[in-house]
Formats: structure tokens, sequence, C-alpha cells
């Protein structure tokens, strides 16, 4: 056997979160109805580059309910360049029932058609390999370990079971969050817009704006001050500050702005953006600045 090669630029290149997605299903899991009980399956997602987790509740293993969550996906996420799943000779987490329904959902037409018109590429993993997919197979194991530890055997209704599924993938982005923390692609600088990091879910946290770079005595930048919409302002560290969109740093980085207890070192820092701005990511931006200077 070779030596196992290094990780794919699509594992460690930055890019939009769920660009290059992992998918695969777990279950099935019994939850209350009207009847008595019923099965239910969850779909996860993962982004390959930072790790983090989306969970639909499915509630059969048919071709058409994975479109209408794959369509969920996209509406939160946006369109992936690619989907890497399985290629369903063997799950290692699953039953034969559930191998033999994803079977059918991945060579189904109007699955096939859907993913041409939207182009997005699908990738199977090599048969009996499922190492190779073990980036979607480990975290399929952790909210597994996650649903056990919170219900045990109890048997919740739908809707509970999706409010538990929602929190699992909170509770697995915080984590991912806390390990490998979001880096600037680019120095720090005055205007940019950040989210504040929290001790709250991260769709609570706060937006702001940088207004001045605070350098240390040794001439690095570790702090920011950040003014929020409503005019207060804030004072914190830089890994403390995630940016929501990096520009192109193609200018100097000045310091007219900028508490200074030595001068800067390393004023002329040019960097390229690898990814070109989506034009909705343009217009949101210009939203948040107007509301910021307003």
């Amino acid at each position: 056997m070779p030596l196992m090669p290094p990780l794919p630029k699509k594992r460690v290149n930055e890019s939009a979160p769920f660009i290059y997605t992992g998918v695969d299903y777990f279950g099935p899991i019994f939850v209350k109805s009207d009847t008595g009980s019923k099965k239910v399956w969850v779909c996860l997602y993962t982004c390959l580059v930072v790790g983090a987790i989306h969970l639909e509740l499915m509630q059969d293993m048919s071709a058409e309910k994975f479109l209408l969550g794959f369509r969920r996906f996209i509406a939160r996420w946006g369109n992936p360049k690619q989907i890497i799943s399985d290629n369903g000779s063997q799950f290692k987490l699953a039953s034969n029932t559930l191998e033999e329904a994803w079977n059918g959902i991945k060579v189904n037409s109007d699955v096939q058609t859907y993913m041409a018109n939207e182009g997005i590429q699908w990738q199977f993993i090599v048969e009996l390999a499922p190492w190779m997919g073990g980036f979607y197979e480990r975290l399929i194991g952790i909210v597994k370990r996650c649903l056990r530890k919170t219900i045990g055997k109890q048997c919740l209704t739908n809707e509970k079971f999706r409010s538990l599924l929602a929190g699992s993938e909170a509770v697995n982005c915080q984590q991912t969050i806390r390990s490998g923390r979001i880096q600037y692609n680019t120095p720090a600088k005055v205007g940019d817009i950040v989210l504040i990091k929290d001790n709250l879910p991260r769709g609570s946290w706060k937006i702001g704006r940088i207004y001045q770079l605070v350098v240390s005595r040794d001439g690095q930048i570790r702090s920011g001050k950040v003014i929020l919409p409503y005019k207060k302002t804030l004072n914190r560290a830089l890994n403390m500050l995630y940016p929501i969109e990096c520009e192109e740093a193609n200018e100097d980085l000045t310091n007219s702005d900028t508490e200074k207890d030595t001068e800067l070192i390393n004023d002329n820092i040019n960097t390229t953006r690898e990814r070109p701005q989506r034009q909705a990511a343009q217009t949101a931006m210009k939203k948040i600045k107007y509301q910021l200077e307003s």
C-alpha cells in the first residue's frame, strides 16, 4: 500500500461554508405519532473545510423527501460545488434497509437531473472503503452519541426531535469554532465588518465595524475597537472577531486611526482573495455599512 497522501486542496483551502459537502444518512430512529410510533431518519451534511454540520429530519427514505431536504439545505447555505457520499455498497453505521434505500436515492433520475441543472458534481467514494468518507462518518458518530446521552431510550414527538437536532447542530458548530478559530486571511483593518464572539449561540452574536486597531508594545496588532449599530463601542481581542466577508487587501495597512505604543512594522502586506465576492455578499455588505454609518 502506498503512503497516505496529503489532504486534498478542497479540505485545506479557504472557501465559503459547505462549498464542498459530505452527505450521509443515519437511523432509523423511533418518534411518537398519533398511531403509536414511527421511524424517521436524519440526513447529515458536513462542510469539508471547517467541519460544520447541517441536520435534516427525513420522514422516509424516498428520493422526493431527499430533494426537498436538499433544497432546504441550499436555501440556508447556498449551492455546493461538490457533494461527496458513500458508494452504497457498505455503510459503516447503517442497516441493510438504509443501504438499499440510499442506493435508490442516488440513482434516481429526478435527483441526478436536479444536480445537473444546479451545476453540482456528485462524487462517490471507492466501494468497500468507508474510511474515505471518515470525515462525515466521524460526525455521525458524534451526533448519535450526543442524541443518546440527551434522550437515552425516550421516544420524542416529531417536533421535539426536530428541535433536539437543531440543538445538536448548534453544539457541534460551536465546538468547531472553538477548536479551529476562523482567522483573517488578510491583516485586520479599519472598516472590517465582524461578528463579535459571545457566550451565546452564534446566531445571537453582535455585529459591528472595526474603527480602531490597538498596537501592542512589540508592534503587533492583537485587539481592536468595534462600533455597534447603536453606536456603543467595544474593545475586543482579534481572535474574538470573526470577519463576515474579507475584502481584497491591495493597499497598505495605515495606522492613522490606530492607538500606538510603538510604530507599526510590516506596513506593506498585500494578499489576494482566492474567491471573488458574490453579488449577494456585496449587496449585504453595502446594507450593513449603511446601517452602521447611519
